[in-house]
């Protein structure tokens, strides 16, 4: 559970060849191929791609699909707008995770990642039904399935923890703006 990306059932994305280095280019190919483009356009001050990520979620998901529409003018620092559209293989939760450097604050559908200079303020527009879960601080930083899974070695990336972004359903459709704002 880590970075930005989605978990299904608590679980994220497949490990290619379980870990290990592909063999040959084939090899790489073959198992590595776990996302595709699918659109892309710069046109003005709108930068957008679209991704098919069924690959990387195949034992978890029918359909991931994410798209993903930087305005860098919109707002006061830029706007991210990501939407996902999943469809997983088993009625489970899927999460649309949000990494925080610092403790978020949750105000009904909105999130604010703080930081020095910015803060990141996160609206969610969609699904209609569902949960925003802070995963995160003191002994939770790590946190997976009620499991602390720790890492070895710490990096200044890790910070605070996490917010998870829950919904289930056949077909669960993500819409989240991430605006830049001043702090």
């Amino acid at each position: 559970a880590a970075h930005n990306c989605l978990l299904v059932g608590g679980k994220g994305t497949r490990f290619p060849f379980g870990l290990e280095e592909p063999e040959n280019i084939g090899h790489w190919f073959s198992d590595f191929g776990m996302a595709k483009v699918l659109y892309h356009c710069e046109a003005g001050d709108v930068y957008e791609i679209e991704g098919d990520l069924t690959q990387a979620y195949a034992e978890t998901c029918w359909l991931v699909i994410r798209r993903m529409c930087w305005e860098p003018t919109r707002g006061d620092f830029g706007t991210l707008t990501v939407t996902d559209t999943v469809v997983p293989k088993r009625d489970e939760t899927v999460a649309f995770l949000l990494h925080c450097r610092r403790e978020p604050l949750i105000d009904g559908n909105v999130i604010v990642i703080p930081g020095e200079r910015r803060k990141l303020v996160c609206r969610v527009k969609a699904p209609e039904c569902f949960g925003i879960v802070p995963i995160g601080g003191d002994g939770r930083r790590f946190m997976n399935g009620g499991v602390d899974c720790e890492p070895a070695v710490h990096t200044a990336e890790e910070g605070w923890g996490r917010v998870e972004i829950r919904a289930r359903g056949e077909r669960v459709g993500f819409l989240v703006e991430m605006e830049i704002c001043r702090a």
